[in-house]
């Protein structure tokens, strides 16, 4: 794929204007390729942006992509912060208006989705369009059972957090290799892949950008977000727990104070939707930038 060196990259990044405050650390890195309407692409928990490289490849002779990548996940070098998600939203808004991105495409994959959600509704003026790939405003809501409140979301994202701080290096590797990623991500070979870049995250960071996801509401401020929005959501894995009209409903209510929400549903990807049905999830993409 190609790609800026790293030497240019961060040479791109020292001539822009500072993107976050003095006593706030450096928490994104962005590679740029190709030409054309920008997109900004996100990944998501403990990958990092090399995860978007099939994407990009699709992309790169149409639209210029601004690959994210954030720290501590996938071989990103760690930095200490209470406030990941909202240091990382707040320095993709002052990247993209630094580089003077006109409108740009935000597509996020599952955290990223939710950062993609989060930019909106601080910088409503921001995005032309936003992306959603199986990203939630309430994850916990979907992910911890009967949750239906911060409360209960707090109880459970605590419990959470200290199990996946108290692994051993080499149990979160086996849980990662065993469990996790094969839910996420279906043909093995694929699984490999993607493990070999999660196995490079920082345990820390992921447990506690899990707490954070765990620990946040943004369905009351999705009002606040001006542009269209499409939410990707995969079905495969998890269908075989509930019918998938109320799956797909599930999806549906967290989105209600954002009624410009549409929604593509993948009955044969599991979480990493532009892994497991590339061609569908290049074909939704590219329709979606077309119209907008």
């Amino acid at each position: 794929m190609k790609t800026l060196t790293p030497i240019l990259s961060a040479a791109l990044l020292l001539t822009a204007a500072p993107m976050h405050a003095a006593d706030t650390p450096k928490v994104i890195n962005v590679q740029v390729t190709g030409h054309g309407r920008a997109v900004i692409l996100i990944p998501g928990l403990a990958t990092p942006g090399a995860i978007w490289d099939g994407t990009v490849k699709h992309l790169q002779d149409r639209y210029q992509c601004h690959v994210v990548s954030i720290a501590g996940f996938g071989g990103m070098p760690a930095v200490k912060t209470n406030n990941l998600l909202d240091d990382a939203r707040d320095q993709i808004i002052a990247y993209a208006r630094t580089q003077k991105l006109e409108k740009p495409t935000i597509v996020g994959h599952s955290l990223g989705g939710t950062l993609a959600l989060m930019i909106g509704e601080k910088a409503p003026d921001l995005p032309g369009d936003i992306v959603s790939v199986d990203g939630l405003p309430f994850l916990a809501g979907v992910m911890l059972p009967g949750v239906t409140d911060l409360e209960s979301a707090k109880k459970g994202a605590a419990a959470m957090e200290a199990q996946m701080k108290g692994q051993t290096p080499e149990q979160r590797a086996a849980f990662q290799k065993n469990v996790s990623i094969p839910s996420m991500v279906t043909k093995p070979d694929d699984v490999e892949r993607v493990y070999a870049m999660c196995s490079k995250s920082d345990g820390a960071t992921v447990a506690e950008a899990m707490n954070e996801l765990l620990t946040r509401d943004y369905r009351p401020e999705l009002g606040k977000i001006k542009c269209p929005v499409l939410v990707m959501g995969a079905l495969a894995q998890i269908s075989k727990y509930a019918p998938k009209e109320t799956l797909e409903a599930n999806y549906k209510n967290q989105f209600k104070n954002a009624p410009q929400t549409r929604f593509k549903f993948f009955e044969n990807a599991r979480h990493f939707i532009m892994i497991d049905d590339p061609a569908g999830f290049a074909a939704a993409l590219d329709q979606e930038l077309a119209a907008h």
